[in-house]
């Protein structure tokens, strides 16, 4: 069936009124019309794209003047007194406060309000926060608590006790339990229940087990084993695979390193790809989803030694001593791959050191500081008590100081 499109009847239709009152457009005058239209829209396109690249350069001075503006002074938003015991520990979760001690944990806001609450008893409770997700356990104890912003999300009990825990962004968590001359590295669920993968070591021939960590996907762990051969330290970070490519390895070991004299303490998956070892004297930097396989290398000069480590998903940061009478540390920033991109000499001590996107926070008793990744200070300010933390509330001006009795929220001016 052939139809007629409503554009074309509409054409037609006015050409056939058109005609009726002699008004019929000339050859010469339809080509001068179609020319008019084709420069009306050539220039409506460059009064446009004039206008997205003066947007452009709007939008790129903004970036950069927020970038290195510097703020003088700070004003106090809200300044709440909190009624805390001594022994609760305070940690940033999801941009609010989680606080824990041996009776339970709470999550609230810059008022001190309380989100949710959890009661349990532990004799030494540790938090671990993966992006949206939160482990408290019981160091030498067998309970594991999960929660998200929203509350408890699931209870493990192990049978063994607990030496170290990771938790992953999904809620999976990674547990290293003792069992005498023998450890094991077990994975859980958020919802707990039995183990969804064991794997059984012996202090002997693996060594002992110094930290642990767990990849964003549940399916790698990384952890650096303290060895003595001889009287001789050594480090085996070792990699293994409790997904579908570990079952075809012995004790679904896939990948690792062993190096002499030297300890590595800290392990971290920074993505998923990319797992980092920090070592006395260096870091090492793996990369692979299934077989981890050392990527860089990266080693501190003579003499320096590794005090602090910060990392996201996008740097690795380390602060090592110096020699330089001017400066009591260094501090570096690299990429994924190992790559330098900042170095800054730092002066004074610190308590923390903080990365949030393009953005430094260090803090030492009741001094704060602001840097971006360029080197830039952008504030450094004295508080009224000593700090405890720092969280931002956006990536420009506001913060929330959590000190020794209040917490505060802050605007840098």
């Amino acid at each position: 069936m052939s139809r007629t499109l409503p554009n074309a009847r509409e054409y037609f239709k006015k050409k056939k009124e058109l005609e009726s009152k002699g008004k019929i457009v000339s050859v010469d005058e339809a080509a001068s019309v179609k020319k008019e239209i084709r420069r009306y829209r050539i220039l409506k396109f460059y009064k446009i794209l004039a206008v997205l690249v003066v947007l452009g350069i709007i939008g790129t001075a903004a970036y950069f003047y927020l970038q290195n503006r510097e703020y003088k002074e700070y004003e106090v938003q809200t300044d709440v007194k909190r009624e805390d015991t001594v022994t609760t520990q305070y940690m940033e979760f999801q941009g609010k406060i989680l606080k824990y001690n041996k009776d339970g944990v709470s999550y609230c806001d810059a008022q001190n309000n309380t989100l949710w609450a959890y009661t349990y008893e532990m004799q030494s409770p540790t938090v671990d926060i993966c992006e949206n997700m939160a482990a408290v356990g019981d160091i030498k104890g067998t309970k594991l608590f999960i929660f998200d912003s929203d509350g408890n999300q699931g209870e493990i009990n192990t049978n063994f006790p607990i030496q170290k825990f990771r938790v992953s962004e999904l809620g999976t968590v990674a547990v290293v339990l003792e069992d005498g001359d023998t450890t094991w590295i077990n994975i859980y669920d958020k919802s707990g229940g039995e183990a969804l993968a064991k794997n059984k070591t012996s202090l002997d021939i693996s060594g002992y087990p110094v930290d642990i960590d767990i990849s964003n996907d549940n399916t790698r762990v990384i952890v650096s084993y303290l060895q003595l051969d001889g009287g001789a330290l050594k480090t085996h970070v070792a990699f293994y695979n409790f997904g579908s490519v570990g079952q075809n390895y012995t004790d679904k070991l896939v990948s690792g390193k062993i190096v002499d004299g030297v300890l590595f303490p800290r392990t971290a998956f920074i993505d998923n790809e990319h797992a980092v070892a920090f070592g006395d004297d260096r870091f090492l930097i793996f990369e692979g989803k299934q077989i981890p396989e050392l990527l860089a290398e990266v080693p501190l000069e003579e003499g320096e030694q590794l005090v602090d480590i910060f990392y996201d998903k996008n740097h690795i940061g380390i602060v090592v001593t110096t020699a330089d009478n001017a400066s009591k540390y260094s501090l570096r920033i690299y990429n994924p791959q190992g790559n330098l991109l900042l170095t800054q000499k730092l002066a004074t001590d610190f308590d923390r050191i903080k990365i949030y996107d393009d953005q430094l926070l260090m803090f030492y008793q009741k001094q704060f500081s602001v840097f971006n990744l360029k080197g830039v200070e952008k504030f450094t300010g004295t508080m009224t008590r000593n700090i405890l933390d720092i969280i931002p509330k956006n990536k420009g001006s506001q913060f929330i100081v959590v000190d020794s009795s209040n917490t505060r929220q802050i605007k840098l001016k």
